[in-house]
């Protein structure tokens, strides 16, 4: 997975120093095949999909002491409880956001 430093900069700060930035991913045991220009090529494993996206990248790049930025927002309406599950977080400081939706008229079943 292609990352470029200048895009994680939106959710973290983690510099502008690739190299540095590779290091600490590859301390936290993220593969890093290669890193130029800006861009750090990742080998993401089947077990590790939380690193799939710039804003997973950046929470593990966190646990590094780099400090962390507020998330962006999202341009997602909520569409209240009609007829959804509810959901309670109890405790905003460990789970900042929960995403869940309700799917409907779909029959489990095998495919035509």
């Amino acid at each position: 997975m292609k990352v470029p430093l200048n895009w994680l900069n939106e959710y973290v700060d983690a510099g502008n120093d690739a190299a540095a930035t590779a290091r600490a991913l590859i301390g936290l045991g993220v593969e890093v095949a290669s890193f130029e220009n800006g861009i750090l090529d990742l080998e993401i494993t089947s077990n590790r999909a939380d690193l799939l996206s710039l804003m997973g990248v950046a929470r593990e790049l966190a646990l590094t002491g780099k400090s962390r930025k507020a998330n962006p927002p999202s341009d997602i309406a909520e569409s209240g409880s009609e007829g959804g599950a509810p959901i309670e977080v109890k405790d905003a400081a460990f789970c900042p956001r929960y995403i869940g939706r309700v799917i409907r008229g779909v029959a489990p079943g095998g495919s035509a």
